[in-house]
């Protein structure tokens, strides 16, 4: 039973005193019923109603002494005073006090509660203020850390958590703020409960709950959305039309496809019909005995057609200086051609050379027609060397442009099959001086003397007639048609002891052939000094005027001229480059595809061979051999396509020379197996690596009478 001051001070504590406790607001029930317990618990209050009203509001300490006892409900905590000093902390359940010397000081709620965050202005890390707000959940842990550890713990915490959401919002960009709310949060949480740990609270989680931008940027952040779903959707599109594409390419290739193979198949029918046709042709003219007769019949038939045709189409015609004899004319061109083997020791195939005449032959049609000049049999030489000429030109007319070094081999991959020569099959042996000359002005070149030195200097003209070679120093006169002897020959000087050359040709090639040992630095540096006494001598250098040739039928030509040079079964020196006294012309075209800028046999004389793909090592063993005064000899191996290719020991010529000689004064050249120390002596210079598909050349510089009659 309560006694009067007990009964007193049940409805004070339930009015004033428990409200007062943190928390004890937000659950009145609860605390409302513990009032009434504690008043309940007997004993004498030792106080009155109107002490127990004098407590404020809001007031941490409870203002009187209880006595009796206390009944705590689950999840929450009371903390006990005695005389003024943290007693203990009183869990769920019946606990005792002592009167006048106990009281609950402090009573939590020890449940998960959410505090509200209310909105606040941020700033974010491009400077856009935002308006966020949101929601922290805590609980309780330690009752005696929230009682002592700060005044109010809740509203600690909750300030703490604005701050730190600023300062999050203050490290990222608007963009982000959107993309990495769980980041935010989770340092926010990280931040807090670092301190709150000191309180007895333990933050579990903390959410964002608003984030708003300004109209501005949010109406800014609309337009963008807008504006990438109108990309995606115009990506759509454009993939749905480029699959659309694809599909009618492919179709319209398969249709191609199909189309050229029907085409294939019709021209590979009418070559097997054409094919036929030649092969029966063939037959006819070598079972009959006027077969070549009848094939000149049909071939001037032709030509008169197309000189009817010509005059149908142009009022201009270039026509020969007797066009009614042209079945007599292709008669003796026809005949002539069969009767060549037997008249220059060669073996050739008539139809291939039938063929070659319907090829190249034919008329220039002068029509004023722009575009590059065609190539023809009758122009091929000038076309050929204006070609060659042309690649010095860069250095001036009139000027010697002297190679310093031995010819050099590029190693790159991509200079194949050239590997960087700019003529077909030079050496190694000597270094080239090249010198182009405009005869419009006559010019006199300066051959110093040079000592023992092996110098040459060789005289081309455009359409490559080789004059002799000159060894001997002096003056030489150079001039288109100046020597007062029909062009192209060579004679006296009218005006002095000095040899005159009459080229017949607007321009003229000079070339200087200066032996060198190319491991010998004392010996190039001679070889340079010997290059650069030569001189030159001309009042007006002139320009370069040439046509623009086709390089495609000049191409064609070429190939053509050496397949038939294949087929040749001459000595390899017959009819190499004669001179203007003794033209050859059909050997002089042919060499001149195989080997441009060759010199005469008297001033050098050529012994070819071709491996044909024949594998295996192989080795030459080659006697004394005489040559004229300074001359020598020397071994080249050239790749198929005739220059100079790259290998690992750089070698790719031998020389005659004391340091390779055998003991009984012969050399021996290896093509081959160069890794074999045996084939190394008596000189490494001496082994030349080959390819498949190799050739060499062996030239005789200044070859003796023995030499050229073969004995």
């Amino acid at each position: 039973r309560l006694t009067g001051t007990s009964r007193a001070v049940a409805p004070a504590l339930a009015a004033s005193s428990w409200p007062s406790l943190p928390l004890a607001r937000r659950h009145a029930s609860t605390l409302s019923s513990l009032a009434s317990a504690v008043a309940g618990g007997g004993g004498s209050s030792g106080g009155s109603s109107s002490e127990a009203a004098s407590h404020r509001a809001g007031s941490t300490l409870v203002p009187r002494f209880q006595v009796g006892f206390a009944v705590v409900p689950q999840q929450i905590a009371f903390v006990v005073e005695r005389l003024g000093k943290f007693h203990q902390v009183l869990d769920p359940g019946l606990h005792f006090l002592i009167p006048f010397v106990d009281k609950i000081a402090y009573a939590h709620s020890l449940k998960e509660e959410s505090i509200p965050i209310p909105n606040q202005q941020a700033i974010t890390k491009d400077n856009v203020t935002l308006s966020i707000d949101g929601v922290l959940f805590l609980r309780i842990v330690d009752a005696y850390q929230a009682s002592y550890g700060v005044q109010d713990a809740v509203l600690a915490v909750a300030q703490l958590a604005q701050t730190s959401m600023r300062s999050e919002i203050g490290k990222m960009t608007l963009d982000k703020t959107f993309e990495e709310r769980d980041t935010m949060n989770q340092a926010i949480v990280k931040v807090v409960n670092g301190a709150a740990q000191a309180w007895g609270i333990q933050v579990l989680r903390y959410e964002i709950r608003d984030i708003i931008p300004p109209p501005s940027i949010k109406q800014a952040m609309e337009m963008e959305a807008e504006a990438e779903r109108r990309r995606r959707a115009e990506v759509l599109q454009s993939e749905g039309d480029r699959q659309s594409e694809v599909n009618l390419a492919q179709g319209k290739m398969q249709s191609a496809q199909l189309q050229a193979k029907g085409e294939a198949e019709a021209i590979r029918e009418r070559a097997r019909a054409t094919a036929e046709g030649i092969r029966l042709l063939s037959s006819a003219i070598s079972e009959s005995k006027a077969g070549d007769k009848a094939v000149a019949l049909r071939v001037a038939e032709q030509y008169v057609a197309a000189w009817k045709e010509m005059a149908r189409k142009s009022n201009t015609i270039i026509v020969p200086a007797n066009p009614s004899d042209a079945s007599r004319g292709f008669g003796r061109k026809v005949f002539w051609i069969e009767r060549l083997p037997w008249s220059v020791g060669m073996n050739f195939n008539m139809i291939l050379i039938f063929q070659l005449l319907i090829v190249l032959g034919g008329f220039v049609q002068a029509c004023g027609a722009e575009g590059p000049v065609t190539v023809t049999l009758e122009n091929y030489l000038l076309a050929e060397s204006d070609g060659y000429m042309g690649k010095y030109i860069p250095e001036g007319l009139g000027k010697f442009k002297h190679s310093r070094d031995i010819t050099a081999v590029d190693t790159s991959p991509s200079s194949a099959p050239e590997h960087g020569q700019p003529v077909i099959r030079m050496n190694r042996d000597t270094l080239y001086s090249w010198l182009i000359l405009d005869l419009s002005t006559s010019a006199d070149i300066i051959f110093p003397d040079v000592g023992h030195r092996f110098v040459s200097l060789e005289m081309l003209s455009q359409t490559h007639d080789v004059f002799p070679s000159v060894y001997q120093p002096g003056k030489y006169i150079l001039t288109k048609d100046g020597c007062g002897c029909p062009p192209p020959c060579s004679g006296p000087s009218k005006t002095g002891p000095f040899l005159c050359t009459a080229f017949g040709t607007r321009y003229a090639t000079i070339l200087l052939r200066t032996l060198a040992d190319g491991a010998n630095a004392t010996d190039i540096a001679a070889a340079h000094d010997a290059q650069d006494a030569f001189a030159v001598k001309q009042e007006d250098p002139g320009k370069w005027e040439v046509p623009d040739w086709n390089q495609t039928e000049l191409s064609r030509i070429r190939k053509n001229l050496l397949d038939l040079k294949d087929r040749s079964t001459s000595p390899v020196t017959f009819g190499f480059f004669t001179g203007p006294e003794k033209i050859d012309h059909l050997y002089g075209i042919l060499n001149v595809a195989a080997g441009w800028a060759g010199a005469r046999p008297q001033d050098q004389t050529y012994a070819v061979w071709f491996s044909d793909g024949e594998p295996g090592d192989f080795a030459i063993t080659v006697p004394k051999v005489p040559v004229e005064a300074n001359g020598f000899w020397s071994m080249t191996v050239y790749n198929k396509e005739g220059f100079m290719f790259a290998n690992p020991s750089n070698y790719n010529s031998a020389a005659q020379g004391s340091h390779g000689q055998n003991r009984d004064g012969s050399t021996t050249v290896y093509f081959g197996g160069c890794e074999d120390p045996k084939r190394q002596k008596p000189s490494k210079a001496h082994c030349l690596p080959i390819q498949h598909g190799w050739g060499m050349i062996m030239r005789f510089f200044r070859p003796s009478e023995a030499i050229l009659d073969g004995t």
